[in-house]
């Protein structure tokens, strides 16, 4: 479609036995910022995949109730069991510019000690009232399992984490991050999808300082652990082996301060032949 397409979320038709004309879909204020409600009155409609060629289906004509948020059309294209998104086939839509309420650096899960780890840092935060945690296993029905306050307004990087010890073994689990702003409006990270396995040993890695975390490893093992850092790049910045009858309750420390440049760096940690991959960003 000339205009481009809001792949945001799409939704699946199963044709019934009886009349499949009528459609009404609807959304949030949320879902289109930026787009003023006269362009999506006179612009917007519903798209269909064909099933060969991906949102080239125009649904018209079509009603757009911008008070109560929703967009429907009578139409015999709807007499299919293809797929349905927002669209648009006007390429001049003026689409404001929005300040986003966080900078997000990155949101990752990791098998951790008793549950599943949930990490995620800010680079940057403007009215940020709190985050609220949500799990799926499905991934597409979300529910939410804890909040946490945000920073209100910040311009340094911040750490959160937070482990989910409410899952079973051997389960797919999907999350993500939904933030909410002191005006009440949100939006959501990327999915992150997880396999919980019952594991006789954990790895977790948790920020203790700038540019200094704590490793902790948990479970059957005396062996000794070997970390490796690798950066964006993919090349070796540091490997070194632990012996972890040295340390209490199998924590130490992975210091990266000699890190001169601000970076993502990628932390691989082998014990008992199993590997854990976690994500730090160095300041």
């Amino acid at each position: 479609m000339p205009g481009g397409i809001f792949l945001y979320f799409y939704w699946d038709h199963q044709l019934i036995s009886s009349a499949n004309t009528q459609r009404r879909f609807y959304f949030e204020d949320s879902d289109f910022q930026g787009i003023s409600e006269a362009d999506i009155t006179s612009s917007f409609y519903l798209a269909n995949s064909s099933g060969v060629n991906d949102w080239t289906i125009p649904t018209t004509p079509r009603v757009v109730d911008n008070t109560n948020n929703w967009i429907s059309f009578s139409n015999s294209n709807a007499s299919n069991d293809r797929y349905w998104t927002f669209g648009s086939d006007n390429v001049n839509v003026q689409i404001d510019e929005i300040i986003l309420p966080i900078e997000l650096i990155f949101f990752q899960t990791s098998v951790s000690i008793g549950g599943i780890l949930l990490d995620w840092a800010t680079a940057s935060e403007t009215d940020n009232e709190f985050f609220v945690l949500q799990r799926s296993t499905d991934g597409i029905h979300f529910f939410d399992i804890s909040i946490i306050d945000g920073a209100g307004n910040s311009y340094n990087t911040l750490f959160y984490s937070y482990l989910d010890e409410h899952i079973v073994s051997n389960t797919m689990y999907y999350y993500r991050l939904k933030q909410i702003d002191f005006s009440g409006n949100y939006s959501y990270s990327t999915i992150q999808s997880i396999l919980f396995e019952y594991n006789t040993v954990y790895c977790s890695l948790l920020p203790q300082k700038t540019n200094l975390w704590n490793c902790k490893v948990r479970g059957n093992t005396q062996q000794n652990v070997v970390y490796s850092i690798i950066d964006a790049n993919g090349a070796l910045v540091e490997t070194k082996t632990i012996d972890l009858r040295q340390y209490t309750d199998g924590v130490f420390s992975i210091d990266v301060t000699h890190v001169s440049v601000a970076t993502v760096l990628f932390v691989v940690i082998s014990v008992d032949n199993q590997n854990f991959q976690h994500k730090i960003y160095v300041e």
